[in-house]
């Protein structure tokens, strides 16, 4: 949450922080190495997303991302992470990846596509939303 705050809302810059996150193995506890690696290769400051993250900015940014998962799934059990495509959930669990997702974006259409692509073919001529719900800071 405190690298996307650092990108100015710029989607891909987002959702490539969240590929190069995703494809890493990450360890059980938090340490800062693949995290700097992957804010640095989508010039993200990862100086402020450390200070964020350490600080009330963090806490801030987590206390409304747990607020807006309780708006969009209740307070119910549910799998981390879970994506939603236009508010329909797309994916969850081990079966979110970046191809799943586009297939949403593209009404399951099983051309061969971008994000992108997708994105400007939206049936409804407007952005689609991507709201991933995942645990961090």
């Amino acid at each position: 949450m405190c690298a996307f705050n650092n990108t100015n809302g710029n989607v891909e810059t987002n959702l490539k922080f969240l590929d190069c996150m995703d494809k890493s193995k990450l360890p059980l506890f938090y340490e800062p190495t693949i995290p700097k690696q992957c804010a640095l290769n989508n010039k993200i400051n990862f100086d402020q997303v450390t200070t964020c993250f350490n600080g009330k900015q963090g806490d801030y940014l987590l206390h409304e991302g747990m607020v807006a998962t309780i708006n969009k799934v209740g307070k119910g059990s549910f799998t981390l992470p879970t994506v939603l495509v236009n508010e329909k959930i797309a994916c969850t669990s081990t079966q979110c990846n970046y191809k799943s997702v586009v297939g949403k974006l593209n009404n399951n259409n099983n051309e061969e596509t971008t994000m992108r692509m997708a994105a400007s073919n939206s049936s409804n001529n407007n952005s689609p939303s991507i709201t991933y719900f995942f645990a961090s800071r």
